[in-house]
C-alpha cells in the first residue's frame, strides 16, 4: 500500500467527532471510540443544514484540527471548541478531502465544484 493510501491514519487514535442536529445538539467529541461523549461546541452555524449536508473531519496529523463543512467551511485548531470560517469561492460545502501525507492540501467540493 502506497504512503498516500494509509488507512486508519489518525493523529489521536480513539478520538472521534459527531455533529447532532437537535435542540440540545452540537459538536460532540469522544476520546474512547464513542463509548462516552462530551459536547465541545453548540454553535448553530456548524449544523444549520445537517438535514441536507454537514460533515466533520479530523485532521490526520493534528489531533486538535477539525474541519466542518456546511454552508461555510469551518476549521478549529482547539479540538472543536472554537471555529473560524475558511474563505472559499463558493458556498454549500458538500465534501472534503485532506491529504494524509500533507494536511495543508485540502480539496473541497462545494456548489462551484472542487476547490
Amino acid at each position: 500500500m502506497g504512503k498516500g493510501r494509509r488507512l486508519g491514519l489518525r493523529a489521536k487514535p480513539g478520538r472521534v467527532f459527531a455533529i447532532v442536529e437537535a435542540e440540545k445538539g452540537g459538536l460532540f467529541r469522544s476520546e474512547d471510540w464513542g463509548e462516552s461523549w462530551t459536547k465541545v461546541n453548540e454553535e448553530n452555524d456548524l449544523r444549520q443544514r445537517a438535514w441536507y449536508y454537514t460533515g466533520v473531519y479530523a485532521d490526520p496529523r493534528s489531533a486538535d484540527t477539525v474541519w466542518v463543512e456546511n454552508v461555510q467551511l469551518w476549521r478549529s485548531l482547539d479540538g472543536g471548541k472554537s471555529f473560524t470560517a475558511v474563505p472559499t469561492p463558493h458556498g454549500d460545502h458538500h465534501d472534503l478531502w485532506i491529504d494524509p501525507d500533507d494536511p495543508a492540501h485540502v480539496l473541497v467540493g462545494d456548489d462551484g465544484g472542487p476547490t
